[in-house]
């Protein structure tokens, strides 16, 4: 997975369906039960901050965490 999402649990609020599947998504999408739907809903609307891109940089928004991203793979690879 992508170093821009490091500190976060993807699976918590997403769900990852392999290529060869998207012709199932919405089978996948519709196996999740509701009370699982339910909490990664309140989950996404806790980190979606950031992954918002504003004009000019916001803490911890998009910018930030790119910028976070940067850093850190410079710093510990």
């Amino acid at each position: 997975m992508s170093c821009l999402f490091r500190g976060f649990e993807l699976g918590g609020f997403s769900v990852f369906v392999l290529e060869k599947d998207v012709v199932n998504l919405g089978r996948i999408l519709r196996a999740i039960p509701d009370k699982k739907y339910i909490e990664m809903q309140k989950r996404v609307k806790m980190v979606q901050q950031h992954f918002i891109w504003h004009k000019m940089p916001v803490k911890f928004d998009l910018f930030h965490m790119i910028l976070h991203s940067v850093w850190n793979n410079r710093v510990f690879v």
